[in-house]
């Protein structure tokens, strides 16, 4: 079996190209961490920074976690189908991908407790806090644009 290849920054943009490395390494928020995403009526926001749309994952901790577990099980059959008809050379691209989609629920749970832990910091600043308006809080005037589609 081949030794799959991780790519550093450079590595990566030379592949994919700087555009499409800049909006897949967006984190839907400014440099100053002012979160930049507008709601859709289909439920999901989008990011006014790359255009991405998405639903954002949160609930029942117990819930989210195995939904995201039973997702990631489901992705891994589908790479392990990919490598099993493909080529060593083809799946090299898969090898990375698959390193971090069995990182993927302990990286969710990482971001998950600093943003909780970033919500109660702000809590214990502000003693008449509603959580409701963490979103208006941390979102940037462009939220407030109506919706295009």
């Amino acid at each position: 079996m081949a030794e799959g290849k991780f790519y550093g920054y450079d590595e990566f943009v030379a592949k994919v190209g700087f555009y499409e490395a800049e909006k897949l390494g967006c984190g839907h928020k400014h440099d100053d961490g002012k979160i930049d995403l507008r709601p859709l009526q289909n439920g999901k926001v989008h990011c006014n920074l790359c255009g991405k749309e998405f639903c954002i994952v949160d609930g029942d901790r117990d819930a989210v976690e195995q939904g995201i577990q039973n997702a990631c099980d489901v992705v891994n059959d589908i790479v392990q189908t990919i490598k099993l008809l493909g080529n060593e050379k083809g799946n090299e691209e898969l090898y990375q991908f698959e390193f971090t989609l069995h990182k993927l629920l302990d990286l969710y749970i990482k971001a998950k407790r600093n943003f909780d832990a970033k919500v109660k910091d702000y809590q214990n600043k502000f003693s008449n806090f509603d959580y409701s308006v963490m979103a208006g809080t941390f979102m940037s005037s462009s939220e407030t644009k109506k919706e295009e589609k």
